[in-house]
């Protein structure tokens, strides 16, 4: 019969080539599904990271966009300038550096009055990521300042170079940085709350 279909029986099939196991079969073959290449690590799954060739993009994460970093870049930049401003307008008075005290608690107010907004109005896309990263990632990372807190606290116990021995001040002036602080968020927090009932009216 097969002779006759003109196929030899002799003659054997040549054997296909042994199939690349890719991610894709490790999960199936371990009962999970197939990781879509629009959610998956591109760096985990080869398959996903030559994805465009077959007309599928892959999305690159927030930290590794250029115009994300650009705008957080730009950000730090003036907030960075603003708390130098505040800093050159307010002299101190006394042992406390009440300069870095202000930006530190002004910025926790803002920060929670900003985020509360955004969480509030939307999902986390588009203009709203935008904002969050040039405002509060950008601006409020560079208008408050953790290292000058820890600066000026070692600085009022003796350990920073030329520091004075001051400890009550240096332990009230981080723990009331802190402190403050937290309740500023809270303010601000609230605040938002209030400007977001006061505009549904």
């Amino acid at each position: 019969m097969l002779q006759w279909l003109g196929r030899d029986p002799t003659v054997k099939a040549p054997a296909s080539p042994p199939r690349r196991r890719s991610a894709g079969d490790r999960h199936r073959r371990h009962g999970q599904p197939r990781i879509p290449c629009d959610v998956a690590d591109p760096w985990r799954f080869p398959r996903c990271r030559d994805s465009s060739r077959r007309g599928r993009t892959v999305t690159r994460p927030v930290h590794l966009r250029l115009s994300y970093l650009g705008l957080a870049f730009i950000g730090g930049a003036v907030g960075t300038a603003a708390r130098e401003a505040i800093s050159l307008s307010l002299p101190p008075l006394g042992d406390v550096p009440w300069a870095i005290l202000t930006v530190n608690i002004l910025g926790a107010f803002l920060l929670g009055l900003l985020l509360d907004s955004l969480a509030r109005s939307g999902p986390d896309e588009r203009w709203r990521r935008r904002t969050r990263i040039l405002v509060g990632t950008g601006f409020m990372g560079g208008f408050t300042t953790y290292s000058a807190l820890a600066a000026d606290t070692a600085g009022r116990l003796g350990a920073g170079p030329g520091g004075a021995s001051s400890p009550g001040i240096g332990i009230a002036y981080a723990v009331g940085t802190v402190l403050i602080g937290g309740l500023a968020t809270f303010a601000g927090i609230a605040t938002a709350t209030t400007l977001r009932r006061g505009g549904a009216r």
